[in-house]
């Protein structure tokens, strides 16, 4: 190695050396605790509140530095009665200007802190926080705190973990952030406002900004009072040009992975309900919340809503959504649904009605396979209760409910197609190969074990009737019990080509047979009723020719 480059090692390595060294000897030589009154009165002025600091030290491994292995800061409840807000941090390192501590004097540059928490009283409010905040003043000569922060925060349900950077001005009593940026999970809000109500207590906040998980973005104001204390309240009032609830649930981790019917069951009710009951004594059910949200578009188990409006109240471990209403595929939505956190099982109650909707598009949403299966304008009433947080919420649903279709068609497929083939047989009007055109269809149902059980089915078309009872299964399953009552004019036809069926016409002349419908929606089994039919043959004919004229009409023969 040439001379002059030992030279330069050498150099380096007495600089290292020498830094080692002091870092090593100055801390112990330097008496840097008589400096801790000086940093406790700047913090204090700078923070508003009462800041203590363990026995202070220096640290030159990171630049000059004084650090003290323990902060409390409280405010002047907290100080004196234990019931305030206050935050303690395990180590505190604060970066002073080198100049004045050289002259004696201390002015803060920067302060960081490790293993914090915010406490209001004995309860926990965020814990794990870490910070790095630089201090300076505004043109007015208040204290500013620019910097960021991460942490839990344990006062939300889950207890998330987050990072934000915040621009902030110390007032009396007030904190002002000109901004705040925060992140937690797949959530993001940028925001401003005031939080105050430090030195007794009673933490109110005012803050205006914007939230985003994933697609959906609101934006609006969130107010709040006495947010440390046993019963926080919190007002908000939120817009959006979209709210899509799948996604949230999906980022949020809490969907089921089921699909039709009961995804629309899982996206009202979370599989966490069961799985993570709320803490008694967590911030949902001390909180009482009240707000109203509007959204130009929406999206909840694969329904696309429009125009919703919905207000939120939650008050004594009870969630209500009232006054909720969406446009849904050409038709309204109006329904209250009222979730109870409190109470063993979360039962809820949801009362709903569906006007002018177009089932095709409403059905194909739900169950994309069953596309183009019905043709109509719908409208559905519910009136239901069940177990938010059981093992199967569509098993625990009770109530009623009523369904209505108008001005409608069905493909020519299932029911209708095993019905066409009698019909077929004289060329029958009105159910053809294609489709079936019909006035109206309706049923009200007994909702209770996973099923609806119905005595009032109707079904009106051209050329065909269809009364009856029986249930239907949420998962599809089809028991029902129907008369089948074709027209006048297609009752001629079938008795002229089956003069056996005669014996079913009724008195004004139309041929009525009864069926059993099994199966399922996308499977449906048409059987004709024989043991009804023979009951019913039988019950004619005890006056007439008796069991054996019957047969002989049904079955043909002399």
């Amino acid at each position: 190695m040439r001379r002059p480059a030992r030279i330069a090692v050498a150099s380096v390595a007495t600089v290292a050396a020498l830094y080692v060294a002091a870092g090593l000897t100055v801390p112990w030589l330097v008496d840097a605790d008589r400096f801790r009154p000086r940093v406790e009165a700047r913090l204090t002025e700078a923070l508003g509140h009462k800041v203590s600091l363990a026995r202070m030290r220096l640290s030159l491994w990171a630049g000059l530095a004084l650090v003290a292995e323990g902060l409390e800061v409280k405010g002047s409840q907290a100080a004196e009665t234990g019931s305030g807000v206050s935050f303690a941090a395990s180590r505190v390192s604060v970066r002073p200007a080198i100049l004045s501590l050289l002259l004696g004097d201390v002015r803060l540059r920067s302060v960081s802190l490790l293993e914090g928490a915010i406490l209001a009283g004995e309860k926990v409010l965020a814990s794990g926080l870490s910070a790095n905040v630089r201090l300076g003043r505004t043109e007015g000569g208040s204290p500013r705190l620019v910097g960021d922060a991460r942490g839990s925060l344990r006062a939300a349900p889950g207890a998330p973990e987050f990072r934000a950077a915040f621009d902030a001005t110390v007032l009396p009593d007030r904190l002002r952030l000109a901004s705040l940026h925060a992140e937690s999970g797949a959530s993001r809000v940028a925001a401003s406002g005031d939080v105050d109500g430090f030195a007794t207590g009673r933490l109110r906040l005012f803050l205006r900004g914007t939230a985003e998980i994933g697609r959906t973005r609101v934006e609006g104001t969130l107010a709040g009072e006495g947010l440390a204390g046993d019963r926080p309240e919190l007002e908000f009032h939120l817009t959006s040009p979209l709210v899509d609830f799948d996604e949230m649930a999906r980022l949020s981790g809490i969907r089921r992975g089921e699909t039709g019917a009961a995804a629309v069951l899982s996206a009202l009710f979370p599989t966490s309900f069961a799985a993570e009951p709320v803490p008694r004594r967590g911030f949902l059910f001390r909180a009482a919340c009240r707000g109203t949200i509007e959204a130009a578009k929406g999206r909840l188990a694969g329904l696309e809503m429009t125009d919703l409006r919905a207000r939120l109240d939650i008050e004594s471990e009870a969630a209500r959504f009232e006054d909720a209403t969406f446009a849904l595929y050409g038709g309204r939505c109006h329904g209250t649904l009222v979730l109870d956190l409190g109470s063993p099982g979360a039962p809820f109650r949801l009362d709903a009605r569906l006007e002018g909707v177009d089932a095709d598009r409403l059905l194909t949403s739900i169950d994309p396979s069953r596309k183009g299966s019905i043709h109509g304008v719908g409208s559905f009433t519910l009136d239901v209760g069940g177990d938010a947080a059981g093992g199967s919420v569509a098993g625990s649903i009770r109530g009623s409910a009523r369904a209505e279709l108008k001005d409608g068609r069905l493909p020519t497929v299932g029911i209708l197609k095993q019905v066409a083939q009698i019909l077929e047989l004289a060329g029958g009007r009105g159910i053809g190969r294609d489709e079936t055109p019909f006035d109206h269809v309706s049923a009200s149902f007994d909702v209770h074990e996973g099923r609806g059980d119905t005595k009032d089915l109707e079904f009106r078309s051209a050329d065909l009737d269809l009364d009856g009872r029986g249930s239907v299964g949420f998962d599809g399953a089809l028991g029902l019990d129907v008369i089948a009552s074709f027209s006048r004019r297609a009752s001629g036809d079938l008795v002229r080509e089956t003069p056996q069926l005669k014996f079913r016409l009724d008195p004004g002349g139309r041929l009525t047979m009864p069926l059993k419908i099994r199966g399922d929606f996308k499977a449906p089994s048409v059987q004709l009723d024989l043991d009804r039919v023979l009951r019913e043959g039988l019950e004619r004919s005890a006056g007439d020719r008796g069991r054996k004229g019957f047969l002989k009409r049904l079955l043909g023969g002399n």
